[in-house]
């Protein structure tokens, strides 16, 4: 500590030129930065009209950014005449302080290869519409970082999480070989309804929406296949259930299409004389005889 002392007794001069040459690293880093995101904000604009990944580009970004810091403030640092002493007493005589500066070192280089593992590996890229079964957590990813990846929910809402647990956790990828998902789609018709019809018409409402995929291959058409296929899931209680499985092209408007479907069900039943079940209850009251 000796050593840091002494430097308080600089004279002026020391100190103006020190200072002057910690506002020039600065302004160098500050540019430095500056040009770094520019190229690759462009960079990732080229790479997205392309269609291809920019998770990469984003991750690069990070690091290069993080090096540029990194250099510049142990540069403005080492300006400080018996800084580097200063610290050097500090930490070799507090072994906590090195103990937790070794523990957060090693949580970050997990987080950092965790995240090249994921850049290179692909099991998710920017864009994708994953599920975090862990935390129950549905979204798009928007960034994969140095430390975590940020993922965009439904509610539009930001999510960080650790690349070392996206890289060990499960997580389900809409977007994994292919845009193209499936959803159920299930009603329940009345006893007295005709299942027949409710089919025909539920098969009809399913074909006819644009975001509607058809799944059949080109054997299956030319042998006169059905695009959609409605069947009866079961006898319930109180209603016949119907399912049919719809395949969409891009998974960000399959909860829309379900719901277009529904309300088109809706209208097509009523008007064809179907009825959607509900829970009924019925009371069988015996007569008192008096």
């Amino acid at each position: 500590m000796s050593a840091f002392f002494e430097s308080l007794s600089l004279n002026w001069e020391q100190v103006i030129a020190a200072a002057v040459r910690i506002i020039i690293i600065a302004v160098v880093m500050v540019i430095a930065v500056r040009l770094v995101k520019l190229f690759f904000r462009r960079a990732t604009s080229k790479a997205a009209e392309k269609g291809h990944d920019t998770g990469y580009l984003r991750f690069f970004r990070a690091i290069i950014v993080a090096v540029i810091y990194v250099i510049c403030i142990a540069s403005m640092l080492s300006e400080i005449p018996g800084l580097s002493s200063f610290m050097t007493a500090i930490l070799a005589g507090s072994g906590i302080v090195a103990l937790f500066i070794g523990i957060a070192s090693q949580e970050a280089a997990g987080n950092l290869i965790s995240g090249v593992m994921i850049l290179v590996f692909r099991p998710f890229r920017v864009g994708d519409q994953i599920r975090y079964i862990t935390g129950n957590l549905t979204g798009i990813v928007e960034e994969i970082g140095l430390r975590h990846t940020v993922v965009r929910t439904l509610e539009n809402k930001r999510v960080l999480i650790p690349n070392g647990l996206m890289n060990t956790n499960v997580v389900e990828n809409a977007n994994y070989g292919g845009d193209q998902v499936s959803f159920f789609l299930n009603l329940a018709i009345t006893y007295s309804s005709d299942p027949e019809r409710a089919m025909e018409i539920m098969a009809g409402i399913i074909a006819a929406h644009p975001h509607f995929i058809d799944p059949r291959t080109p054997e299956e058409r030319e042998a006169g296949k059905a695009p959609v296929t409605v069947l009866i899931k079961e006898f319930a209680e109180s209603a016949i259930q119907l399912q049919s499985t719809v395949r969409v092209g891009d998974p960000s408007v399959g909860g829309r299409m379900k719901s277009d479907l529904l309300l088109e069900a809706k209208r097509q039943f009523e008007a064809a004389g179907i009825a959607l079940a509900y829970p009924t209850v019925t009371l069988d009251v015996p007569s008192t005889q008096k």
